[in-house]
């Protein structure tokens, strides 16, 4: 219940924010823009990374296989498969690493509807506080 009022906060400050300082949210967007390569490191010690991963992976599927927690199993298959890729395909990571690096601009949409978008996440992130709180 506690990351339900921790979802609540983050949407009231950036309903806030988009409200009452657009400004800080463009600079915000600036410095999250920036596309991360991973190429030389990663490339580079792709056997070690792959052969580590693909036992950490192994390790997380059996030691819940007892348990009820479905999510974890998907995170051990999904860093089974990527650690197969990165020791047998590593030019799949590459492809998927510039699907991954495109850069989308929302600047014109957020600032043009940027009062509804401030409102909408203000009262959902009350409501969320509210209802997790034990009021409604």
């Amino acid at each position: 219940m506690e990351y339900v009022i921790a979802i609540g906060f983050i949407a009231v400050v950036f309903g806030s924010l988009l409200l009452f300082a657009p400004n800080s949210i463009l600079s915000l967007e600036r410095r999250a823009n920036r596309i991360y390569m991973t190429d030389p490191t990663f490339m580079q010690y792709r056997v070690p990374f792959g052969i580590g991963l693909f036992f950490a992976a192994l390790y997380i599927i059996y030691s819940l296989m007892n348990e009820s927690t479905e999510y974890f199993w998907v995170l051990g298959v999904i860093a089974l498969i990527f650690s197969v890729m990165l020791l047998l395909t590593p030019k799949t990571i590459f492809s998927l690493e510039r699907a991954a690096n495109r850069v989308y601009m929302t600047d014109p949409t957020f600032m043009k509807y940027r009062v509804p978008f401030g409102i909408f996440l203000l009262v959902s992130g009350v409501f969320m506080i509210y209802a997790s709180i034990g009021y409604f």
